[in-house]
């Protein structure tokens, strides 16, 4: 059928003339390039998380306890225990959101201030809502 079309093509009024044979074929090239490029960008376009991090939430308890939360994990405490905080895996207390220092890969303990006690360095606000284990 693709080569019935074409033959067609090539016969027809519209292919006899130049002009119109180049302004066909130069479509075609910019489409072909088009759909190639996106394709290759979509392939090796890193994603801008880990494998496996994402919607991964960093907790800590005040006993310096650290774990992590699915966004599902998440959702299915707070439906079982409605109004009440995430507690530790490990000792039980309350725990509360950490972030992870983009710089140095420490751990910021919940409360404190926005700049890393290790590298002194600001932390992002994009981190408090993700892990990014490298």
């Amino acid at each position: 059928m693709a080569i019935r079309m074409l033959e067609r093509l090539t016969e027809s009024e519209f292919w006899q003339k130049p002009r119109n044979r180049y302004v066909t074929i130069a479509a075609a090239v910019v489409l072909l390039a088009a759909a190639v490029g996106s394709s290759a960008w979509l392939t090796f376009h890193a994603p801008p998380y880990a494998p496996g991090t994402l919607n991964q939430t960093l907790w800590m308890c005040k006993n310096g306890h650290q774990f992590t939360l699915t966004a599902k994990q998440l959702n299915d405490f707070y439906a079982k225990n409605y109004g009440e905080p995430v507690k530790c895996p490990v000792c039980g207390e309350p725990a509360e959101r950490a972030v992870k220092c983009p710089h140095c890969g420490n751990i910021v303990a919940p409360g404190a201030s926005r700049i890393c006690p290790v590298c002194k360095q600001p932390l992002s606000q994009a981190n408090a809502a993700t892990t990014d284990q490298k």
